[in-house]
C-alpha cells in the first residue's frame, strides 16, 4: 500500500485508540464504520490492505455502503443498519471494528438535537451489533483522521479523496453511477489508513524498543505502555 510521504502529520502525537484483551500488534481484520442512518459506509482490511468489494453483475467497484431512503420510519431505519452491521461481522469476521467520534459529540452547540439524539442512537447500535458478537468496537476522532490525512482537522471530504487518490486507492462509487464517488465509503476507508499507519508506527516503535540497547528505557517504557490491552 503506498502511503502519502510528502506530508508531516501529527501522527506521532495521536495515541491508536485502546483496545480491551488484545493488541494492535495481533489485528489482521479491522472494519471501519462511517456512520449514519441514512448513507452509511463501510471499509475492511485484512493486514492493512484495503478488501474492494465488486458488484458481480454490474463489475463496479462499490463498496460496503448502505442506503435508507429518508421517508422511511425510525424503527424500519435502525433495524436495517443493525443488520447491515450485524450481517458485515458476520460475513467479514474483523478482530476490531471502527467508528468515529465527531465534533458535535463534544458540545458543537450549532448542532440540532435531532442530529445529536440520531448520531448518539445508531453509535449504540454498532456497540450492539459488536458486543452480541464479542468484537472490539473502538472509536476514533474524525478530526485526528482528517489531521492525519491532510495536515488540517477541518479539511474537506474532497481533500481527504484526493490524498485517497494520491496514495493509490481506487475508490468506490454508487452503484450504477460510474462519475459519482461514494463519500461515505472513502471516509470509512480514510479512516482504515490512518489506523493502519499509526499500526506500522506503533510496531516499529516496539522494534525499535527492543534493539537500540541500554539506552533504550524510555522508548520501552512508551511502547509497552501502548501496547497492553
Amino acid at each position: 500500500m503506498a502511503f502519502n510521504k510528502s506530508r508531516k502529520s501529527s501522527t506521532p502525537d495521536i495515541a491508536l485508540p485502546a483496545l480491551t484483551g488484545k493488541s494492535w500488534p495481533t489485528i489482521s481484520r479491522i472494519l471501519c464504520i462511517d456512520e449514519s442512518l441514512n448513507d452509511s459506509g463501510a471499509a475492511l482490511f485484512v493486514d492493512c490492505v484495503y478488501q474492494k468489494v465488486i458488484d458481480e453483475e454490474s463489475k463496479d467497484n462499490i463498496g460496503l455502503f448502505l442506503t435508507i431512503k429518508k421517508n422511511q420510519s425510525q424503527v424500519f431505519k435502525i433495524i436495517k443498519y443493525f443488520n447491515w452491521v450485524d450481517q458485515m461481522i458476520k460475513d467479514h469476521n474483523p478482530d476490531v471494528v471502527i467508528g468515529e467520534t465527531h465534533p458535535f459529540t463534544r458540545g458543537n452547540l450549532k448542532t440540532s438535537s435531532a442530529t445529536l439524539e440520531v448520531m448518539a442512537g445508531i453509535r449504540y447500535i454498532t456497540m450492539l451489533a459488536c458486543g452480541l458478537s464479542s468484537v472490539p468496537y473502538v472509536e476514533f476522532s474524525t478530526n485526528h483522521v482528517k489531521t492525519i490525512m491532510c495536515g488540517a482537522p477541518s479539511a474537506s471530504k474532497e481533500m481527504v479523496q484526493m490524498i485517497l487518490k494520491g496514495c493509490g486507492y481506487d475508490l468506490p462509487v454508487y452503484w450504477g453511477q460510474a462519475q459519482e464517488i461514494n463519500g461515505n465509503v472513502c471516509d470509512a476507508i480514510a479512516m482504515g489508513e490512518v489506523i493502519c499507519r499509526m499500526q506500522k508506527q506503533e510496531i516499529l516503535r516496539m522494534q525499535y524498543s527492543v534493539v537500540v540497547g541500554p539506552g533504550r528505557s524510555q522508548t520501552q517504557k512508551r511502547a509497552s505502555t501502548k501496547f497492553q490491552g
